[in-house]
């Protein structure tokens, strides 16, 4: 069972409990063989994944338990009653929080979920069902609101040098404008920032761990 409390008062509630973090696993245990080794990234996976992010019009979000709303192209927050994946099913995609870290079971009961991985798990052949949750749909005539400073910022660091110091500066502006959307959502005792969003730190950070699951 995950540590959510089942019924979550509202949208934004929901949306601060679906924020759970990357996934990072190592699928070895002990010591390892000599041999080559390699450590696969995504590069500018967080920077990428905000140009994903829809202009929301947030009058027009909707109540809903219909999985099929669920899709990765359309933030959605939702709880989920109860999931299960087909046995033998080598990586599960729902993230559950357990004492600060994430696990990947192949069930689970009560466990905040968004709208990428909800429908990376159906894909998977996951059983699931929904006892509550909210979409937002985006204007489809609008860009994502991170558009322009991602565009702007990464143009800004391949004009300079691979490893100069103007390079890893843009690198880390990008950085942390992710880590300033979802400032304040931790138990770390830091505030919100001024662009805080549990909406769109939730979301960013499920479409990149289901892309990581799916790789």
């Amino acid at each position: 069972k995950s540590e959510c409390i089942p019924n979550p008062s509202t949208s934004h509630e929901l949306a601060k409990r679906c924020y759970v973090g990357a996934r990072v696993e190592a699928f070895m245990f002990g010591g390892t063989p000599i041999d080559n080794w390699s450590d696969y990234d995504l590069k500018g996976a967080y920077p990428t994944a905000m140009l994903l992010v829809p202009h929301i019009d947030w009058t027009s979000h909707q109540h809903s338990r219909n999985i099929a709303d669920y899709k990765p192209d359309v933030p959605g927050y939702a709880l989920l009653k109860y999931f299960k994946f087909p046995p033998g099913t080598m990586y599960p995609c729902i993230p559950v929080k357990q004492n600060d870290c994430l696990i990947f079971p192949l069930n689970g009961e009560y466990v905040p979920c968004t709208s990428p991985e909800i429908d990376l798990a159906i894909r998977m052949g996951a059983q699931l069902e929904i006892m509550d949750g909210y979409i937002f749909p985006g204007k489809q005539s609008e860009h994502s609101p991170f558009e322009q400073v991602v565009l702007e910022l990464t143009k800004r660091r391949y004009a300079a040098p691979k490893g100069s110091i103007i390079n890893e500066f843009y690198k880390a502006i990008l950085t942390n404008l992710y880590g300033k959307v979802g400032q304040g959502y931790s138990d770390d005792g830091i505030g919100t920032s001024r662009i805080s969003s549990s909406y769109f730190a939730a979301y960013t950070t499920s479409l990149v761990r289901a892309c990581v699951t799916e790789i």
